[in-house]
């Protein structure tokens, strides 16, 4: 996992720790000529398996934790530990938020836009590919494992159905 960004995270306070060979460093912060991990993969003896942030959450900067990458990165290590991706998930856009129902061979999405700005063509990428959809309250179009839809207002709510 990969992500080739930078984010600016002025006055973010990691912990300095001395990690384990067998932990994979997700994401560091730079420090003068050196990087201090920001995130990790752990896993124990029993094979549990962890992502651990080297800073505390509560008193970061809300751009530490709110940000594209940072819900990217939540996202794929979801699919990592689990085996198989979410079923329905967004980046780009902070205050949309999704509420997903899956049924048999079914996922109704729901989409709120909790923002003062029109989403411009939000896309939802769908854990699998699904060959029909129902747009509710708004309109769009399904490609494969993504819904592209046209425009989310302010504060407003959309949906769909693909099976």
């Amino acid at each position: 996992m990969k992500y080739d960004e930078y984010v600016s995270v002025i006055g973010a306070r990691p912990y300095q720790m001395t990690l384990r060979d067998q932990v994979q460093v997700l994401s560091v912060f730079p420090v003068g000529d050196a990087c201090i991990p920001a995130s990790y993969l752990y896993e124990n003896a029993e094979g549990q398996k962890f992502l651990v942030f080297t800073f505390d959450a509560y008193f970061a900067p809300e751009a530490l934790v709110r940000q594209y990458t940072r819900s990217r990165q939540l996202a794929d290590v979801i699919a990592l530990f689990f085996g198989q991706p979410l079923p329905a998930y967004s980046f780009g856009n902070p205050d949309l938020y999704l509420l997903c129902k899956e049924g048999e061979g079914s996922l109704t999405v729901g989409l709120w836009n909790f923002f003062a700005d029109s989403i411009m063509k939000p896309e939802v990428i769908l854990g699998k590919t699904y060959k029909k959809i129902t747009f509710i309250n708004c309109t769009g179009e399904l490609r494969g494992e993504r819904v592209i839809l046209r425009e989310l207002q302010p504060y407003a709510f959309a949906g769909f159905e693909v099976e």
